[in-house]
């Protein structure tokens, strides 16, 4: 397992804490970590509706989740 999955997985640990089973099996699950660089993660999400979702309902877990660990 790369460390970017290690902190990925680190990440989905503390979002799960915040949510209902469904909400994080739905929304975090099928999200990848697919690079670090620059400060930056990039995410990928199986589509553009799921971008959209996470932008508007959950970004206030996720951002600081990241912080937290990256």
């Amino acid at each position: 397992m790369t460390n970017l999955t290690l902190q990925w997985n680190k990440c989905l640990e503390i979002i799960k804490d915040n949510l209902s089973a469904e909400q994080f099996n739905a929304w975090f699950v099928p999200i990848d970590a697919v690079k670090f660089e620059n400060n930056t993660v990039t995410l990928r999400a199986p589509s553009h509706f799921f971008v959209e979702r996470i932008e508007e309902q959950y970004i206030t877990l996720l951002s600081p989740a990241l912080r937290r660990v990256f």
